[in-house]
């Protein structure tokens, strides 16, 4: 197990930190070589050396230099195909699929562009491994959000939450396919007691689900297979007792046991390189910590925390 950076030692240092610039929805190209992201931050569209305007949307992240590079406008949810040519994202609650021929330099088909969902709010897109159908969510069957697939090839979408046999029907969000194939994770909100929201399998007919938390210290959410299969990591909220909440990153296998602490606190995003040795999360700490709200790197085999980005600095 380790921990998230320690805060400044002085009030003074604290003073000397720079405002918190945020990424959230990690999303790491199979390739290795970069990260998407949804960021905000000030461009220089004419180049002449002023920032003159600001770019909400989704960036991209350079593994190796931490540098970033406006990738597509007023998007999110970046999620790629297992083969990284194509992109699904969120666009006014509606998922597209876009195909993106390189990303340096940024090379992007708009002829390509496809709209996937006309109805209802629909959000956290992930695609199956043979790129023939997107998992994500939606609320238009109802009020609550239920998991849904997208056959491309038929152009088909339907509803897989009813399957279960469950009695848990409180809402279905935040879909991750397997690399497999056979298994969709996502969270479940349990009705009828205090858990909230926890993390469960199921085959990708909505079929034959399996909890794997329950704790009762707080929601457990936005689970993401490792890039093997063999084990789902997952954000935890515990309370302390004293009206804050700490968020750490847990991982634990597909059938519910060997539950682990990857990184303890103060993490707000996150996801796994395709070679399974790394982890990127954003690091959020609700003070303006040092380096609180930038991308962080855990290796995985050795538990060393490396600073990603400096995007304040």
């Amino acid at each position: 197990m380790i921990s998230c950076p320690n805060p400044p030692d002085s009030a003074d240092e604290l003073e000397d930190l720079p405002r918190v610039a945020y990424f959230g929805n990690l999303s790491w190209h199979p390739g290795g070589d970069w990260i998407a992201v949804d960021h905000a931050d000030s461009i220089d569209t004419n180049h002449d050396g002023s920032e003159n305007y600001y770019f909400f949307g989704l960036w991209l992240i350079d593994v190796d230099s931490g540098e970033k590079s406006p990738f597509m406008l007023g998007v999110s949810e970046a999620s790629w195909s297992a083969d990284g040519s194509m992109l699904a994202f969120v666009s006014q609650g509606n998922i597209y699929t876009i195909e993106v021929i390189n990303l340096y330099p940024i090379e992007i088909d708009t002829s390509s562009l496809t709209q996937i969902t006309f109805e209802g709010s629909n959000y956290a897109p992930d695609w199956s491994p043979d790129g023939k159908k997107i998992v994500y969510e939606s609320n238009l069957a109802d009020s609550k959000y239920d998991i849904w697939i997208a056959n491309l090839e038929l152009e088909q979408t339907y509803n897989i939450s009813g399957a279960s046999d469950s009695s848990d029907q409180g809402g279905w969000r935040n879909p991750d396919w397997s690399p497999q194939g056979n298994l969709i994770t996502h969270e479940r909100y349990i009705t009828g007691g205090d858990i909230g929201t926890e993390i469960a399998v199921m085959d990708t007919l909505g079929s034959n689900a399996l909890h794997l938390t329950l704790d009762s210290g707080g929601p457990d959410y936005g689970p993401k297979f490792s890039s093997n299969g063999d084990k789902i990591g997952y954000l935890g909220r515990t309370y302390n007792g004293v009206g804050e909440w700490a968020v750490s990153l847990y991982s634990i296998l597909t059938n519910g046991s060997n539950k682990n602490t990857v990184i303890e606190n103060n993490v707000s995003s996150f996801d796994w390189s395709p070679d399974g040795e790394k982890i990127v999360f954003t690091y959020y700490a609700p003070e303006n910590y040092s380096g609180s709200g930038e991308l962080w790197l855990n290796d995985i085999g050795t538990g060393v925390l490396t600073q990603l980005t400096f995007g304040n600095e």
